[in-house]
């Protein structure tokens, strides 16, 4: 005897909610019943977009942040996040492999290396053998799914490469990548990312590219070129340039010597504590960084 079902369909706009939102966030911690392949592995697709989406606005929301209690609550917020995502989706499995006719205990082959991983693909993928389909109707839910996945593959294949130029043109991320570069004794690359994020105002990437004029590293050494970083970053705050700006006005490196703006900047880098800052005051008679107001 053949069994019909009552087809029930879903709309457009409850696709997502349906496939993803239940599954991971209203069914995260159970562990019995069981789930069809369909819903399975259209929740995947639809949790692989929304974590990506949520890594890349992470990464470009932290990245210009300075450490602290901002940075350190978003962070958290984010590893919590993923953890539930995790836990769901370790639940998801464990009810498509009941659907699949096999224990919820075959999702630790995963652990067997190579072919635990695989082996798992495959009863992750395998037909129900049961006669009757799983308790939610997503066998039969054909409506409103096509947008969903259109959805998903647009912003796993389109949006999420589009965010990652945007990340990696971040000032901030350009500027490590140009520190990275530098350590690496890879002088020109770091010029190029350092340049890149000095034109964007970057503090540190402006210091930086005026120490690769100065030292003539990944450039032809440019006293003038280096005074010009040095002074742009010494006018954010930077200590460092500022101290740096002061040696180029003693010594009249790229500036005609002065040493009343040395003392100036040397004086400023030394309110912020730079310790170089307030020895090279010593050099300057009259200039003592205790006694100065």
């Amino acid at each position: 005897m053949k069994i019909s079902f009552n087809k029930k369909t879903i709309p457009s706009n409850e696709a997502f909610k349906y496939y993803f939102f239940k599954t991971y966030f209203e069914d995260t911690f159970d562990f019995k019943g069981r789930m069809s392949r369909r819903r399975y592995w259209l929740g995947v697709l639809s949790c692989a977009a929304f974590s990506l989406i949520i890594a890349g606005l992470y990464f470009m929301l932290v990245s210009d942040l300075k450490a602290g209690a901002t940075r350190n609550i978003i962070t958290a917020f984010y590893s919590l996040l993923y953890l539930w995502l995790t836990i769901g989706g370790i639940a998801a499995a464990v009810r498509r492999l009941h659907d699949a006719g096999k224990s919820g205990g075959y999702f630790w082959i995963v652990l067997i290396p190579i072919a635990g991983p695989v082996w798992l693909l495959a009863l992750l993928c395998r037909k129900s053998p049961f006669p009757t389909p799983s308790d939610e109707p997503d066998d039969i839910v054909r409506k409103g799914t096509k947008g969903m996945i259109v959805t998903a593959v647009f912003l796993l294949f389109v949006f999420i490469p589009a965010s990652g130029v945007l990340y990696w043109n971040l000032p901030s991320v350009q500027s490590t990548m140009g520190t990275v570069y530098y350590n690496g004794r890879d002088y020109e690359r770091a010029v190029s990312c350092f340049r890149s994020a000095a034109e964007k105002e970057d503090v540190a990437a402006q210091y930086n590219l005026g120490v690769c004029y100065y030292n003539g590293q990944g450039v032809t050494q440019d006293f003038v070129q280096a005074v010009y970083w040095f002074q742009r970053a010494a006018e954010q705050g930077f200590a460092q340039a500022q101290n740096d700006l002061g040696s180029c006005y003693y010594n009249g490196q790229g500036v005609p010597q002065n040493t009343d703006l040395a003392a100036q900047w040397w004086f400023e880098a030394a309110m912020k504590g730079n310790e170089m800052a307030k020895g090279n005051l010593s050099l300057i008679p009259g200039k003592v960084y205790n006694n100065e107001k």
